[in-house]
Parts: C-alpha cells; sequence; structure tokens
C-alpha cells in the first residue's frame, strides 16, 4: 500500500509540472457561457486572467451601440483632488482609464 501512495504521489506531482495541461478550462468561469474554443483563443491573445458578465449598465451600452453603431453613452467622470499632484503620473493614469477598449489586453466577448 504504501508504494502505491509513493507512485500515485509521483504521477500527481509530474502532472503538476506538465506545460501542457496548463490554462484554464469553462468550469474556471462559472458566470458566463464560454467554451474552451473561446478560452483557447482568447490565451492565443495573451494571459486570460477572469471572465466577467457584463454590469446591466455595460448591456445597455453595448446593446445600443450594435443597434445604431453611435456612441450612444458619454461617461463622465469628475474627481476632486486634494493635496500635491504629479501631472505626468495624473496624465498618464487618465490615459489609460480612457483607453479604448481592449488596448489594456482586454478581450471582451458578448454572449
Amino acid at each position: 500500500m504504501a508504494e502505491l501512495a509513493r507512485l500515485w504521489a509521483q504521477a500527481l506531482a509530474a502532472l503538476t509540472r506538465c506545460a501542457d495541461l496548463s490554462g484554464h478550462t469553462p468550469s474556471d468561469f462559472p458566470l458566463i457561457p464560454v467554451t474552451q474554443d473561446d478560452i483557447d483563443a482568447w490565451a492565443r491573445s495573451g494571459v486570460v486572467e477572469d471572465v466577467l458578465p457584463l454590469l446591466p449598465l455595460q448591456q445597455g451600452m453595448y446593446f445600443h451601440h450594435i443597434v445604431d453603431d453611435t456612441a450612444s453613452y458619454v461617461v463622465q467622470q469628475v474627481a476632486q483632488l486634494s493635496g500635491p499632484v504629479e501631472p505626468d503620473v495624473l496624465a498618464a493614469a487618465a490615459g489609460g482609464a480612457a483607453a479604448p477598449p481592449g488596448a489594456a489586453g482586454q478581450l471582451p466577448r458578448i454572449a
């Protein structure tokens, strides 16, 4: 029995080192219907960390975009800053926040 346990542990350890077995499966993303082909395609474009459904506001924005193919919504954010501000750092942060969808490596898929 000890030999069987040792061999089993050895086989499991070998599986954890197998690069071909790494990656996600559809069960890793229970909140959205996704296929293994979807995941494989996304992985070819970069690292997939998580797949989440659209929020209700996002669903509405997407719906109106595909219906009339225009920018139906303009999202504006107002923030009041206090204390010292580094203009270059602020500009870089704002530029990243205002980047078009997909520019940060995001791969949106609408189900």
